[in-house]
């Protein structure tokens, strides 16, 4: 995550650290191929499209919490194209 001008709080690291575990279910390597960044209002996953990962309702939820956590709309770009998770 880029640092902000806004602390950041416990609460919403805690959240991204519990997201990226779900994400990667705690198997090496499998973070590398994804991005998490903050800009312009948004918390942005960045991630290969044909990685299955993404699509779990769990990793959905978890990765909406994050945006929340950080007031910002979760956005998921797949190669690219963008995909705006639900509010």
């Amino acid at each position: 995550m880029s640092p902000t001008s806004r602390p950041i709080k416990p609460r919403a690291i805690g959240l991204v650290m519990r997201f990226g575990y779900t994400l990667c279910g705690g198997a090496p390597g499998v973070l590398t191929r994804t991005r998490l960044a903050l800009r312009d209002g948004e918390v942005t996953l960045q991630a290969p499209e044909d990685d299955p990962l993404w699509t779990g309702e769990t990793v959905l939820r978890r990765f909406e919490a994050v945006g929340r956590a950080f007031g910002r709309r979760a956005v998921i770009r797949l190669d690219g194209r963008k995909l705006v998770a639900r509010a």
